[in-house]
C-alpha cells in the first residue's frame, strides 16, 4: 500500500525568506571577491574538468569541514521547506539534489575567479553537508517541525509576517562582525569609492572633525542609528507588547557580537575597544529617543526610522575613519576567513540601505492596509 499523500500546508514565508537568504550568502562567500573575472570561454572550455581530475594530493581538516558545516543549514532548510508540499523521500531528495546543483555551479564558476580552485573534493563535502542536513531535518520529523511556527509564536513576542523584518535584524547583527571606523557603522561607501573613483574622491567628501566634536558626531549618528534599529523593532512585535525587553535585548546581543568580533581581531584585552565615549552617549540617547518615539503610529515611527538611517549613514561617511582604524586594518591577517569576512563587509555595505528601504515598503503596505 502507497504512503498516502500529506496534507498541503502553507510554507512559513519566514522559512522561505531564511532558505534565499542563507543560499545568497554561500554565493556571495564562493564568489568572493567577485573581481578579476577571466574570460567565458575559460569556462566552456574548463567546466567540471575538475570532477574527473586526480584527488588534490594536500587538503586541510579546516577545509573539509568549513564546507561541510556551510551546506548543512542550506540542506536543513531546503528539506523543512519542500516538507510541506511533498512527501519525505521527495522532500530529503529534492533538498541534497539542490544543494549539489548549487555548490556545482558555485564551483565551476570559481574557475573564472583567480586565485580561486575549483575542487572535486570541496564539491563532495558541500553535498555531504546538505545531505546531513537534509537527514537531520528528515530524523526531527514533519510533525515536529510544522508544529515549530506556532510554538515560535507562542514564545517570542513578534507579529505575524514579521519574518523580513527579523531578517533585517539578524543582518545588523552579522554586520558588527566587520570591523568598522565607528561604532554601528554602516553604510561607509567612500572606501569603495576609492576602489572604483580613486583614492582622491572621499578626500573631497570627508569633513575634518576636532578631537571633541568628532566625539560628538560619533555619538549622534550611533543614536541615529540605535534609535532607528529599536523603531524598527517595535514595529515587528504584536499590539500590546512591550518593547523594552526585545529591544534591550537586540541592543544588547549587537554589543556582543562587537566585543567578540573585536576580541577576535585584536585579543581578548581588547574585547569592549569599540566602546568609546561617543558610543556609550550615543546608545544611551538612541535608547531614550526609542522611549519617546515608540508610542509614534506604525507609520510615523517607520518614516523616523528611515530618516535617522539616512542621517546616520551620512554621518558615519563625512566623519571618516581615525588613524587608530586605519592601523588596526593594516594590521588585520584575514587569513582563512577572508571570503567570510567578505560577506559580512558586504551586509555592513548593503544594510541601511535595505533597511530604508524595508521601511518604506512597509510604510507604504501600512497605508494601503488602512484604506481598506
Amino acid at each position: 500500500m502507497s504512503e498516502p499523500t500529506p496534507a498541503r500546508i502553507k510554507t512559513p514565508a519566514a522559512l522561505i525568506a531564511l532558505t534565499l537568504a542563507y543560499a545568497c550568502g554561500i554565493v556571495l562567500v564562493t564568489l568572493h571577491p567577485w573581481q578579476g573575472w577571466l574570460p567565458w570561454s575559460s569556462l566552456s572550455a574548463l567546466a567540471l574538468a575538475y570532477l574527473v581530475e586526480p584527488w588534490p594530493r594536500y587538503w586541510t581538516v579546516f577545509d573539509v569541514v568549513t564546507n561541510l558545516l556551510a551546506y548543512l543549514p542550506l540542506g536543513a532548510l531546503l528539506a523543512a521547506a519542500m516538507f510541506s508540499h511533498r512527501r519525505a523521500a521527495i522532500a530529503l531528495l529534492g533538498a541534497i539534489v539542490v544543494c549539489a546543483l548549487l555548490s556545482l555551479a558555485l564551483e565551476s564558476l570559481q574557475i573564472l575567479l583567480p586565485g580561486r580552485v575549483a575542487s572535486r573534493a570541496d564539491w563532495v563535502a558541500n553535498v555531504s553537508g546538505g545531505a546531513s542536513g537534509a537527514l537531520l531535518v528528515g530524523a526531527i520529523g514533519r510533525e515536529r517541525i510544522r508544529r515549530w511556527p506556532e510554538q515560535l509564536r507562542a514564545v517570542l513576542p513578534f507579529a505575524s509576517g514579521s519574518s523580513t523584518g527579523l531578517l533585517l535584524i539578524g543582518a545588523w547583527f552579522a554586520a558588527q562582525l566587520y570591523p568598522q571606523s565607528m561604532t554601528f557603522a554602516t553604510g561607509e561607501l567612500l572606501d569603495q569609492a576609492a576602489v572604483w573613483l580613486g583614492p582622491e574622491v572621499p578626500g573631497l567628501l570627508i569633513v575634518s572633525f576636532g578631537v571633541g566634536t568628532m566625539a560628538l558626531a560619533e555619538a549622534l549618528a550611533v543614536a541615529f542609528t540605535v534609535a532607528a534599529v529599536g523603531l524598527i523593532i517595535v514595529d515587528l512585535l504584536r499590539p500590546g507588547s512591550h518593547p523594552v525587553a526585545p529591544v534591550g535585548i537586540a541592543i544588547g546581543l549587537a554589543a556582543l557580537v562587537k566585543s567578540a568580533a573585536s576580541a577576535w581581531l585584536l585579543g581578548s584585552g581588547a574585547a569592549l575597544v569599540w566602546l568609546s565615549a561617543g558610543a556609550q552617549g550615543g546608545i544611551l540617547v538612541g535608547a531614550l529617543a526609542i522611549a519617546l518615539l515608540a508610542w509614534l503610529p506604525a507609520r510615523q515611527r517607520l518614516l523616523v526610522a528611515a530618516a535617522a538611517l539616512l542621517v546616520a549613514t551620512a554621518l558615519f561617511n563625512i566623519i571618516g575613519p581615525n588613524p587608530y582604524f586605519h592601523s588596526m586594518m593594516a594590521l588585520w591577517d584575514q587569513g582563512r576567513w577572508v571570503n567570510l569576512n567578505g560577506l559580512w563587509r558586504g551586509i555592513a555595505l548593503a544594510w541601511p540601505f535595505a533597511a530604508m528601504l524595508y521601511c518604506a515598503v512597509r510604510r507604504s503596505r501600512s497605508r494601503s492596509a488602512t484604506r481598506w
